[in-house]
């Protein structure tokens, strides 16, 4: 059992969970917001806006492909129960 809440595999974790949850709101914001393939939005006239109105689409789709990988999400899941078997101390087993 880990007794510490600034053991290094907690923090590892922990931050990589927030990392991760992080980047999902971001692309499911951006997805709502600003994908003109998901949302109604309306044409945007400015071209150098319309640029970068795509970069950032782009960005979130490439991070929802990360977040999407099954290595990631086998990473992520352990990497979760480490977290709460840390916070809440060893599952018994049967």
């Amino acid at each position: 059992m880990i007794t510490s809440a600034l053991d290094p595999k907690l923090l590892h974790a922990s931050t990589i969970t927030a990392l991760a949850t992080a980047l999902e709101r971001l692309v499911v914001r951006v997805t709502q917001d600003l994908d003109p393939d998901a949302s109604e939005g309306a044409e945007i006239d400015d071209p150098a806006w319309a640029a970068t109105h795509a970069k950032i689409v782009a960005v979130a789709r490439d991070c929802a492909v990360v977040l999407d990988n099954p290595t990631v999400v086998s990473t992520l899941l352990a990497d979760y129960a480490c977290a709460t078997e840390a916070a809440s101390g060893p599952v018994p087993s049967d």
